[in-house]
């Protein structure tokens, strides 16, 4: 008789646990990126791979190559690259490199519907100069 409660306690404690993922899931479901503007951009900066398996990304750290940027006063951005575009840079990792290619920047948000930050991607790339 014992075993039999302690189960269906062990069981009554399990299901929130569950019920939680599924809550998550559906919040974060529900919230979008917000518009993507595109352009074409010259991006200089070096190639790295982030994350962890299964989900490294490809990016590149660096400026924009335009005379507003000349300055050299701006941070440098993580452009990540499109799934299409990996295969021309991925042995060009811990390489500076100077791109040409469709910019695209897109909000991203929290679940809550709050912003958090901005995604720069690179598609339609073209390399110009390895160095």
């Amino acid at each position: 008789m014992r075993c039999i409660v302690l189960t269906g306690l062990m069981l009554l404690c399990a299901i929130p646990l569950f019920s939680f993922g599924v809550r998550d899931r559906n919040a974060v479901s529900q919230s979008a990126a917000a518009e993507t503007v595109t352009r074409n951009a010259r991006i200089a900066g070096i190639v790295r791979l982030v994350g962890s398996e299964p989900f490294t990304e490809l990016i590149i750290t660096g400026r924009e190559v335009t005379e507003e940027h000349a300055a050299g006063n701006d941070r440098p951005l993580d452009w990540y690259i499109s799934r299409e575009d990996r295969a021309a840079l991925h042995n060009l990792q811990q390489r500076t490199v100077v791109v040409e290619g469709d910019a695209a920047v897109s909000e991203l948000r929290y679940a809550n519907g709050m912003s958090a930050g901005l995604r720069y991607t690179l598609r339609n790339i073209r390399i110009i100069s390895i160095e």
